[in-house]
């Protein structure tokens, strides 16, 4: 190399040397909060979510995706979001696969954004108070298990930026836990998205897209999709579309056109938009329409949440009286131009006006417009409110009402049929000969066309002119269930030896309704016979599995001691299903005399299994023994508990309690012992077609004689605190029962007390 290049080049590295110490020496003098001299500090959202997800089980995955991997949003754009749970341990978790909240959106996975502003919640106004929904828990596998979600549910962002978002999820649990509130939570990775504003035009193209999608009539497109992305999309124009759709008839999308509605951020167009339609021709107002607005304009009209209760209370009184005085001006409005109404829009709206209790004579009457209503309104107003719309004007309907489940379409048959079964008992109540002929030729029928409660309404203890015919009718095979339950209501003891026949070779064979009917006739009008084929099918236990149930479903349709003897004689049979059946019949049909073998066999199964909780405490289900015998200790709990015949007091429960083992049966013990004070609680809630639901501290009664038989096992000088439910709801049925009941127990030296 020459000499002067290699002088020059080391010149040079020396001169970089020199530079670079210098360099490290201004750096090493620099303050310590230089940026360029430590890395960004992870954010608060960054250290949450690393703790959280280290908290991961290592053999489980919960990751998050945008669908499609779209990273760029408008404002009212869907953004789709997919949850994925994954687990590379076989049968070692589940997950519970809900998607849905029948009170609205499934509030069960936590969202974390960051920022944290920039965006509301579109639903903080909705009352939602049934939960619940249909949902599995399956085992979780290496296969991922989908969710899917639309962030819109959760959040409107109102001001464009890059987001941040991860999950927090209790959905998956460790096999084997009985109790499903020791869930897993996960925590999932972290996505990144951004929201724009809109660019010109695109609001209003997008709004044409999706209503054609609604109006199509291929079959082709996505209904309810086209519904979410209209209550999405946020805008002025998606409003009065909103109003005009939001039908109770829609059952993919009234939710989502209500929840449009509520969200909106134009909450002033909203309600002078359903204001104006309100009294539009053609606007069909049905109750569910009618609620909203009423919300929408209430004083006070967002839901109470202080959390003081007497302050709680205040509010809701407000509420309701603001909601009240809102509710009759829109209802006197529409009431006053119901008349100009058309088609479809007036019969429902009608219908809003009777539900509300409107003034019938103020509205046109309801037999001009009944025929018109659907199928499952008819059947309502029929079944639950005939009180108020009954009277004569109403047969000539009821009679082609009746008439039309001859010519009803397949796919509406049994909707068709429940209406006509109602239509016949009504038939009955206002023309009894009528209803009565049309009841004796539907039981002739090989095929009734109506419920069998319509027909089982007449006054006869029997019809022994249709004893033949009965069986001929169960013979042929067709509707065997209701002919069946024909003969054990109506046949005459003539029909007894060829029904005893019958059973005599199938009993133990044939199908478990059909059997428990005719054991209940045979047992009805012989008693000695009865009961031999009763031991006879409970003995029998290779061609069907109805011997766990006969005695229960003997004994719902027909009880005799000779059923309480059967009961006592089975109660140490091998078969556990077998005893907690005989268990139930005592506890519910029983005599006092079966309370002392049934805390006999508590006393047995305590010893046994006293010794083996933590098995039944832990077992998820598995195992088919632990699962018969928790089922023995639950139906040994009811019925020494809560039986019919005689008092269980807080000294008997201490005793049921001790007896117990497993931790759930013992708090429901707690509970009964709860419910006693030095007043006896006695609560009643009235139903509007029947006598309704009373409760004497941990008794459940449904009929006046039943109420009466408990009343009169207490002793004497017991004070009793009337405590009736849904103030303000059928208050004279509350009176009266008061009225029955404080005589009554005043009779045997007790007291009713308000």
């Amino acid at each position: 190399m020459n000499p002067t290049r290699f002088v020059f080049f080391k010149s040079i590295g020396l001169s970089l040397v020199i530079l670079c110490m210098a360099h490290n020496a201004i750096a090493q003098s620099a303050p310590s909060n230089h940026p360029s001299n430590h890395k960004t500090k992870p954010s608060e959202f960054d250290v949450r979510q690393r703790e959280s997800l280290a908290q991961n089980p290592s053999d489980v995955s919960f990751t998050v995706r945008l669908a499609g991997e779209q990273k760029q949003f408008r404002q009212g754009e869907v953004i789709r979001l997919e949850l994925r749970f994954t687990s590379s341990s076989a049968k070692t978790y589940r997950i519970n696969t809900a998607t849905y909240d029948r009170s609205g959106r499934l509030e069960m996975d936590k969202f974390h954004l960051e920022p944290d502003t920039g965006f509301s919640d579109p639903m903080r106004d909705h009352m939602g108070f049934m939960g619940g929904g249909l949902h599995g828990i399956p085992d979780l596998k290496e296969e991922p298990h989908l969710i899917v979600y639309d962030l819109n549910e959760w959040f409107r962002f109102e001001q464009p930026g890059t987001y941040r978002l991860y999950l927090s999820s209790p959905r998956v649990s460790r096999k084997g836990q009985r109790d499903e509130t020791e869930a897993i939570t996960l925590t999932s990775n972290v996505v990144e998205f951004e929201i724009v504003k809109p660019e010109a035009g695109w609001a209003a193209q997008e709004l044409q897209k999706i209503l054609k999608r609604l109006d199509a009539k291929d079959g082709k497109s996505d209904h309810r999709e086209a519904c979410r992305a209209l209550r999405f999309l946020g805008t002025k124009a998606a409003v009065p579309e909103l109003v005009r759709r939001y039908d109770s008839e829609d059952s993919e999308c009234a939710f989502e056109f209500y929840a449009g509605l509520i969200s909106a951020p134009q909450r002033d167009l909203v309600i002078e938009t359903m204001e104006a339609q309100l009294i539009a021709p053609t606007q069909a107002v049905f109750g569910g329409w009618l609620a909203l607005l009423v919300r929408l304009t209430s004083p006070s009209w967002r839901a109470p949440h202080s959390t003081d209760e007497e302050q709680a209370r205040a509010q809701w009184r407000l509420y309701e009286e603001g909601y009240k005085q809102s509710q009759t001006k829109y209802a006197d409005r529409l009431a006053q131009t119901v008349a100009l109404k058309t088609g479809k829009a007036r019969t429902v709206s009608l219908n809003t006006l009777l539900e509300l209790k409107w003034d019938k004579t103020a509205l046109p009457d309801p037999a001009s417009y009944f025929g018109e209503l659907s199928l499952e309104q008819q059947r309502r107003w029929l079944e639950f409110g005939w009180q108020q719309i009954g009277s004569a004007s109403l047969l000539p309907v009821l009679r082609k009402v009746y008439q039309q489940r001859l010519s009803g379409k397949a796919e509406d048959g049994y909707e068709r049929k429940d209406v006509s079964s109602q239509a016949l008992r009504r038939i009955y109540e206002l023309a009894p000969e009528e209803g009565r002929r049309l009841m004796l030729a539907a039981m002739k029928r090989p095929n009734p066309g109506v419920a069998l409660a319509a027909l089982t309404l007449l006054p006869d203890e029997t019809l022994p002119e249709l004893d033949q015919v009965f069986m001929n009718n169960f013979e042929r095979g067709e509707q065997t269930e209701i002919h069946s339950a024909l003969i054990e209501r109506y046949a005459s003891s003539a029909l007894g030896s060829r029904v005893s026949t019958w059973l005599a070779d199938k009993v133990g064979k044939t199908a478990c309704y059909e059997q428990d009917r005719l054991l209940a006739y045979v047992l009805r009008v012989d008693a000695t016979n009865g009961a031999a084929l009763i031991r006879q099918a409970l003995t029998l236990r290779e061609d069907t599995h109805c011997f766990p149930s006969v005695l229960s479903g003997v004994a719902q349709l027909h009880f005799k001691p000779e059923l309480e003897k059967l009961a006592l004689e089975f109660l140490d049979d091998g078969d556990l299903e077998v005893v907690a059946s005989a268990v139930n019949l005592l506890g519910r049909y029983g005599s006092a005399e079966a309370q002392a073998p049934l805390w006999q066999k508590l006393e047995q199964w305590h010893q046994t299994w006293s010794v083996r909780a933590r098995e039944l405490e832990t077992d998820g289900g598995e195992n088919e023994l632990l699962r018969l015998q928790r089922g023995l200790e639950h139906a040994l709990r009811i019925a020494l508990g809560s039986a019919s015949a005689w008092l269980a007091t807080p000294k008997e429960l201490a005793r049921l309690k001790q007896l117990c083992v497993t931790r759930q049966e013992k708090e429901q013990v707690n509970h009964y012992v709860e419910a006693w004070g030095e007043k006896i609680p006695l609560r009643f809630a009235p139903a509007e077609n029947e006598w309704g639901r009373a409760e004497v501290v941990q008794y459940e009664i449904h009929s006046l004689a039943s109420l009466k038989r408990k009343l009169a096992q207490f002793p004497q000088g017991t004070v009793f605190h009337w405590q009736p439910y849904n103030e303000g709801q059928l208050d004279e049925a509350k009176e009266e029962l008061f009225r029955i009941v404080q005589s009554f127990v005043n009779e045997r030296s007790m007291r009713l007390v308000r």
